[in-house]
């Protein structure tokens, strides 16, 4: 997909509420509903590891098809790790395997409303018992996901370790300072005709001259949507390694010592 650059999201309301909705699907989480920034129901799926201690917690944020089992899957994998994953349905219910319709999905979603569920799944999170409110959030996303992973950390400052699966990324300058200063993992591949490789070293090495601890891989035989199986450029060793290395990130900068 071509680069979305976007303003930074300014000006998003307050008061948040939280419900909780019924289980759902064959996955090991359940399905939950809160309000969002602009006080509307938001329905995400929440996976949390067994047992009843506190975590460390981290947004899984869907690609453009919506909030499909994969996601669902790699919030079910987070929660094994010992995360409390919540994937927050961005498009109220909708998904699609047809690239033409998840293109308009993602078109017809408007930034500062996605930006919103985001907002209000961290203040669900913060509100959540199973949350060890002494860390940071993280942040994961995939395609679409990894240009919502990256606003949201620009937008609040509750979110620390950020990983950026392959989404747009920008070099105007206010939205990369949004950025600098946190850990920020960044997982593309080197053939991505939408996001090129020269533009995603360009925003890194500004970001690590920003002050942020920087982790950047560009896989050379990878391009787009290389993570999701079934896919037409999957890349299973890639994706394995990458996996490790977002395992790793988060183990070391939510499970650490601060």
């Amino acid at each position: 997909m071509a680069d979305q650059n976007r303003s930074r999201i300014l000006g998003l309301a307050a008061g948040l509420g939280l419900i909780v909705a019924s289980a759902g699907g064959s996955h090991a989480g359940e399905m939950v509903e809160f309000k969002n920034a602009m006080g509307q129901p938001t329905r995400a799926y929440l996976a949390a590891p067994e047992g009843d201690a506190k975590a460390p917690a981290v947004l899984v944020i869907q690609e453009w098809w919506g909030l499909t089992d994969w996601i669902k899957e790699n919030a079910d994998r987070l929660a094994e790790d010992g995360y409390v994953a919540l994937a927050v349905d961005l498009y109220d219910g909708k998904s699609t395997d047809d690239p033409g319709e998840a293109h308009e999905l993602m078109r017809a979603l408007d930034p500062s409303e996605g930006v919103a569920d985001l907002e209000g799944a961290i203040e669900f999170l913060r509100s959540h018992d199973r949350v060890d409110q002494g860390k940071k959030i993280g942040s994961v996303g995939w395609c679409m996901g990894g240009m919502y992973s990256r606003l949201i950390a620009q937008q609040s400052d509750q979110v620390g370790p950020t990983v950026i699966c392959y989404g747009s990324v920008t070099t105007d300058p206010e939205q990369v300072g949004a950025l600098a200063g946190r850990p920020v993992l960044g997982i593309f591949g080197a053939q991505d005709r939408g996001i090129p490789a020269d533009r995603v070293r360009e925003v890194f090495e500004a970001l690590r001259e920003g002050g942020s601890e920087v982790d950047l891989h560009l896989y050379d035989d990878a391009g787009h949507a290389f993570m999701r199986p079934g896919g037409d450029q999957y890349v299973e060793s890639d994706a394995d390694d990458a996996w490790q290395r977002i395992e790793a990130f988060f183990a070391e900068h939510l499970k650490g010592s601060d």
